[in-house]
């Protein structure tokens, strides 16, 4: 399965900020572009995270460190297991997630934010790979060109 790929990030997540929706708050290294044989994929709107189990959704914003939707924002600022469990536990996953994605979104219709979590895991294996978060406001990303009809895009950090 391929994943799209998010747009870049913004200094700015507010509906305000147009250049916001779909853009990059923070994600694993080497976040894939496909979803990797054997492996699992999951996302969520961070609303329906609280609708589905509250008491799940309050402990996944003790583990971000603030709750409701202002939990997005601190991600980028957790340590990779930290981050890890977060959406092992927002997500309902039965492992640890290998990668993680956060994206901004907000409801067009009332400016109201609602990020997403995207996680890939390995169903079989909980063992944590190590590794880094990326936050997406330092990431500067330079467009290489098209190839197969996939844009191509080089990062700096």
């Amino acid at each position: 399965m391929r994943l799209e790929k998010p747009k870049p990030a913004v200094s700015y997540y507010h509906y305000s900020n147009s250049d916001s929706q779909g853009a990059l708050i923070c994600e694993t290294d080497g976040f894939p572009d496909s979803v990797p044989v054997g492996m699992e994929y999951n996302c969520a709107y961070s609303d329906r995270i609280a609708s589905w189990d509250y008491e799940k959704c309050k402990k996944a914003c003790e583990l971000a460190g603030g709750g409701d939707q202002v939990w997005a924002y601190r991600l980028p600022n957790l340590t990779i297991e930290r981050l890890r469990e977060f959406a092992k536990v927002a997500l309902f996953l039965p492992t640890l997630p290998v990668h993680i994605r956060v994206i901004h979104w907000y409801n067009v219709s009332n400016g109201y934010s609602c990020p997403t979590v995207e996680a890939i895991y390995d169903p079989k294996n909980d063992a944590s790979p190590g590794g880094q978060v990326s936050r997406g406001y330092e990431r500067n990303c330079f467009i290489q060109g098209v190839r197969d009809g996939i844009q191509v895009v080089s990062t700096s950090y």
